[in-house]
Parts: structure tokens; C-alpha cells; sequence
């Protein structure tokens, strides 16, 4: 969703990886489904301004308690350049894998969950709005931390990872990635510790996103921070999040801005199903 498909595939990957970080511990049968829309600017070090617009789909599923499967899209994009006409156009298609390796411990600084993640980008965007009609892939090892707070309504996560194996068209895909995920219940009374189904459940939250990619070579690393607040439509399955980035580093975005909807949902529940 930023102005080239390299960084495409590396947001959607990660973008992923949170959500299937934060999702760890559903049930088989467990999904989710998110419509949205995204706007990027420039890069930091782009000499012309322009910006790109998108209207990212996802769906997910756990098919078991180790592996989630994702198909996610920028569905439709626009491109405009400053001094060019707007250019419109169908989005990439990514397919992902996500494999818990080993389920770490929330208490054991020395015990952090061990991910594989195996996302291929599929070109099925217009060549208007994408030069790239290569499928891209990239295979990573990541590691997880949460409960680095305690703090009941903050929780912090650390999560670095490495990339294993990767081709696109703009050359050897990021090598590694750090992100450091803050994120802060704000319903004053809701009880984010209690196992009483009966208890106020919060539907507020507020999250802070540091992200950075590296090649791991003397290109510069893409860093970014995001803020987001989110609310939970609880009976409905609903989530709605909006929020800002801005870009850390020269080939950053310089500024973006994005919203979503996510409905989430169990097919066992659907179908009749047992847990």
C-alpha cells in the first residue's frame, strides 16, 4: 500500500504478522474479514510529490491451532503525480502462511513464540499502478514477546524476526524487521483481567506501532510509526480502526493515512459446530 509493490508486500506481511501475533490462542475455524482504505504520500527523499490511495481487503483463517491462512488485496489503487494525471487501477493479490513454531511463555523473557510466515504476491494489479508483473515471495523466521508490561490495561509486545529467502522485482526482499507494539485499554470500567463472561469487556484501545525494515545492506532502513485508536462492536463481531503513520526514515512515506473494518467470526459457531 505504499507507492511501490516491494513495499507492498512488506506491509501486508507485517501488517499480518501483528494481527496473527495478537489472534495467537483462537480456535480452529476462527476468521476475520477487514474493508478499508489507505492513502500514502511521497517518500521522504522523493524529489516530486504524489501520493497513492488504496482499498485493502483481508481474510484470514485458522485452520489449526498453529497455522492462519491469508488472502489479502489492495483491491483498487489510484497513483497521482504531481504534474501527471491520476492513474487508477486493480491492486496486488498476497497469499500467506503463518506457522507458530513454538509457543512461547508470557512470564519467560528467554521463551518467546517462534513464527514461520510464507507470503507470496500474486501481480494481478493494472501496469498502470504497478510496473511489477513478477510474483513475488519471501519466507521469514519471527519471534514474539508480549507481557512485557505489567500493566493491566498496557500491553507491550517486542517482535523481531529475519527474512529467510526472498525474490521480487526490486531485488532481494527485507532481511530483517523490528517492531515494537504498544497498545492501552481506555475504558475506565471494564475489567481486563477477570474471567467472569459477565464482566465489562473493554471495546476501547489505543496502539502504537514502531516498525522497521533493513536489507541488511547500506540501504536505509524503512522505519514508520503508526497510532491507531480502535472500538469493539462486541455483539456484532465488529471492529472499526482509523489512524495516522508518519515515515522515520528517508524511503518512508512521508504520511498516511488509514481506516478499516473488521468482522470476526467463528465457521464452527456458523455451522453448528463444537470447540
Amino acid at each position: 500500500m505504499r507507492l511501490s509493490t516491494t513495499a507492498f508486500v512488506r506491509q501486508s506481511v507485517f501488517l499480518l504478522f501483528l494481527a496473527c501475533i495478537t489472534a495467537l490462542g483462537q480456535s480452529v475455524g476462527d476468521f476475520q474479514l477487514s474493508a478499508g482504505a489507505s492513502y500514502d504520500q511521497q517518500a521522504r527523499t522523493a524529489a516530486v510529490s504524489s501520493y497513492s490511495d488504496a482499498a485493502p481487503t483481508d481474510f484470514n483463517v485458522w485452520v489449526r491451532e498453529w497455522l492462519d491462512l491469508d488472502v489479502s488485496s489492495s483491491t483498487f489503487k489510484w497513483k497521482k503525480k504531481n504534474g501527471d494525471t491520476q492513474k487508477t487501477g486493480a491492486g496486488d493479490t498476497s497469499f500467506t502462511g503463518i506457522a507458530v513454531l513454538y509457543q512461547g511463555s508470557g512470564t519467560d523473557l528467554l521463551r518467546p513464540t517462534v513464527i514461520m510466515i510464507y507470503t507470496a504476491k500474486v501481480p494481478t494489479s493494472d501496469s498502470s499502478v504497478s510496473a511489477s508483473r513478477e510474483l513475488d515471495h519471501v519466507i521469514r523466521l519471527s519471534l514474539s514477546k508480549p507481557g512485557l508490561s505489567h500493566i493491566p490495561r498496557l500491553s507491550i509486545k517486542l517482535q523481531p524476526g529475519i527474512g529467510i529467502f526472498g525474490r521480487n522485482s526490486g531485488g532481494n526482499d527485507a532481511r530483517a524487521i523490528l517492531a515494537l507494539q504498544n497498545k492501552i485499554v481506555l475504558d475506565r470500567n471494564s475489567n481486563v483481567t477477570s474471567l467472569d463472561p459477565l464482566a465489562p469487556k473493554p471495546v476501547w484501545f489505543l496502539q502504537n506501532d514502531v516498525t522497521c525494515y533493513s536489507k541488511a545492506t547500506k540501504t536505509p532502513a524503512d522505519c514508520s510509526d503508526s497510532i491507531r485508536l480502535s472500538h469493539k462492536f462486541l455483539s456484532a463481531g465488529l471492529e472499526l480502526q482509523g489512524g495516522a503513520k508518519i515515515g522515520l526514515t528517508a524511503p518512508s512515506a512521508r504520511f498516511g493515512l488509514f481506516t478499516s473494518l473488521i468482522y470476526s467470526g467463528s465457521f464452527k459457531s456458523m455451522f453448528g459446530g463444537t470447540e
